[in-house]
């Protein structure tokens, strides 16, 4: 086989698979394309948030170091080693 025929088959699996996938993604898009929906602030929603900042301890997480390296993680909870994965 020839460099040009290699080309021509490679090309035209590559236009065979993009050309459906983007007219297909391109559908969803217009279908279900729709406005973000607007919040409104109130007492109620500043109350809820609160809980969750309070559920999950933010102020010890907003503490909490996390390194990261290509084979060891380290955690640092207030200046200790906790973990080292």
């Amino acid at each position: 086989m020839s460099a040009k025929k290699i080309l021509k088959i490679c090309g035209g699996i590559i236009v065979f698979l993009t050309l459906p996938t983007l007219l297909f993604f391109g559908y969803l898009y217009f279908k279900y394309d729709e406005d973000l929906p607007q919040g409104t602030p109130s007492k109620a929603a500043d109350v809820v948030a609160q809980n969750m900042l309070d559920a999950l301890d933010y102020e010890a997480y907003k503490k909490q170091i996390i390194l990261n390296g290509h084979l060891v993680s380290v955690i640092i909870l207030n200046g200790k080693k906790v973990k080292i994965l």
